[in-house]
């Protein structure tokens, strides 16, 4: 299917023609709490979508290495600037064939986002002097207002080699003509919006359009399905990496079509590309959390309860394993050429123990995408993560430590700060009940696993000595804000 296909199509005309009246209309109650990218928080309500712009808030910072300047921004101005800096960056870098500048670039565009997980995609790529390459082939296929002959069926698995919340801010910013960040937040808007739509819709217009979402880190709720309406598929389960770049390019063809048809809406941003990004920066800020649209679904109203509300605000309850006995059982299988899919090493892992079907699924945990995404790692990086842990891990955040995501992701190495931080600072007091009291977990149960997997994850890369207290590179690797986290633990301790 190509773009006029796809514009063509009923119930992509219906759901432009209902956004082009709706987004002008419509009420948001805003309501972000204070983070590292938030740090004030900000509560207010507004009406319609270009109103939303300022309210725009994202803290946060990038090296330039050229000059060694940090480029910094908050607001949508600003950001607006530091985002046509950092395009610019990257595409000279690819257009003049310079593969460190390229690297450097788009370890920049991460860093701005406050993600990690491409870093190691974009380092194979550049080691092999395949990263530009790579990223003009996807632009190609990204391009927005590319030629008649584009179809979202020449965005296949065989080449896009991943996609995910830091990879779409690449492409979106290579790219240049439009092309939507499609991460989380985005996500979540648009899925309401078209689960809204559908409400309102003809019977006779059958629906054609699917947009997949992920999970935030906190309580927010990014799903429509936790409002009652139909769930959509979830970012790194249940769609494929080019079934998410698909849809980055099904939203950019929306966005430049609502746009030309409804030329006054972002009229002051300036041309269709800028324009384009000031509706996807206002998605991005309604789409923390949905409960801001204040609605429910009419064939369910009432709320679906979200696993988040049971489990804690930061979901940070894992899966319970062993983490270093799966690792180093992983790595095992790997390195004999065995395992290629997660089925496959599920049924290969111990083969001497006799576990559960559930038991051995569960044990793919710290391997999946949103932990340490092992599955796509090289032989190499799994022979380091075997011989030197902490190197490894510093490789994977950039040798610049961790930083909270504003996805749910990393779920382990954060039992481990907690892990760390509780032993350091509240040895005297029960760590189940600090847990509890601080809504990082529901039960006793789930602060054991907390605890146990924390320590374990702790231990193994060398965060947490054999008593689950922090090392020297416990704080050299933590060393970026975690007060969301602090402060819930202080005030839970203040209880007791």
């Amino acid at each position: 299917m190509n773009k006029a296909e796809f514009l063509a199509s009923p119930d992509v005309v219906n759901f432009i023609d209902w956004l082009s009246t709706d987004l002008s209309s419509r009420t948001f109650h805003l309501d972000i709490s204070s983070s590292r990218f938030v740090p004030s928080g900000l509560k207010t309500t507004v009406t319609g979508v270009e109103n939303i712009l300022s309210n725009y808030r994202w803290h946060t910072y990038w090296l330039d290495t050229r000059t060694n300047e940090k480029i910094a921004s908050s607001d949508w101005d600003s950001t607006k600037k530091s985002l046509s800096r950092l395009s610019k960056w990257l595409n000279d870098a690819v257009n003049s064939g310079d593969q460190k500048q390229t690297f450097d670039a788009s370890l920049a565009v991460l860093k701005w986002g406050g993600v990690s997980g491409a870093s190691r995609l974009m380092r194979q790529l550049y080691e092999n002097n395949k990263l530009i390459a790579y990223l003009k082939t996807v632009k190609d296929l990204l391009a927005v207002n590319s030629d008649a002959s584009q179809s979202l069926t020449s965005i296949t698995s065989k080449n896009i080699l991943k996609f995910d919340s830091g990879l779409t801010k690449i492409h979106a910013l290579h790219e240049n003509d439009g092309s939507p960040i499609y991460d989380s937040r985005v996500a979540a808007a648009i899925s309401l919006l078209y689960q809204l739509y559908r409400e309102t819709a003809p019977s006779s217009v059958k629906s054609s359009l699917s947009f997949p979402c992920g999970s935030a880190r906190g309580d927010q709720l990014r799903n429509p399905g936790d409002l009652g309406f139909k769930k959509s598929r979830a970012f790194y389960y249940e769609i494929a990496a080019h079934e998410w770049a698909q849809t980055q390019l099904q939203l950019g063809w929306i966005f430049s079509d609502l746009l030309q048809k409804n030329p006054m809406l972002f009229q002051k941003e300036g041309d269709l590309a800028a324009r384009a990004h000031a509706l996807e920066a206002s998605l991005f800020v309604i789409g923390y959390d949905l409960r801001c649209f204040n609605v429910k679904a009419k064939s369910n109203p009432a709320k679906t309860k979200s696993t988040k509300e049971k489990s804690g605000n930061f979901g940070l309850v894992p899966t319970s394993h062993p983490f270093g006995k799966v690792i180093r059982e992983f790595v095992r299988i790997r390195l004999q050429g065995n395992g290629e899919a997660n089925a496959e090493i599920a049924s290969l892992m111990f083969p001497n123990d006799q576990f559960k079907a559930s038991t051995a699924k569960s044990y793919l945990f710290p391997l999946s995408r949103t932990e340490f995404d092992l599955f796509d790692a090289s032989v190499d990086s799994l022979k380091l993560l075997i011989s030197n842990s902490y190197s490894w891990l510093e490789l994977e955040f950039d040798l610049e430590g961790f930083t909270p995501q504003d996805e749910r992701k990393y779920v382990c190495l954060q039992d481990a700060w907690l892990v760390g931080y509780m032993n350091r600072n509240f040895s005297n007091q029960n760590h189940k009940l600090l847990l509890i009291n601080s809504r990082l977990c529901g039960t006793e149960n789930a602060a054991n696993t907390i605890r146990t997997v924390g320590k374990d994850v702790g231990i193994f890369f060398n965060l947490l000595n054999e008593k689950g207290f922090p090392t020297a590179y416990f704080d050299k690797f933590f060393c970026h804000d975690m007060k969301e986290l602090v402060s819930g633990l202080m005030q839970s301790a203040r209880m007791h």
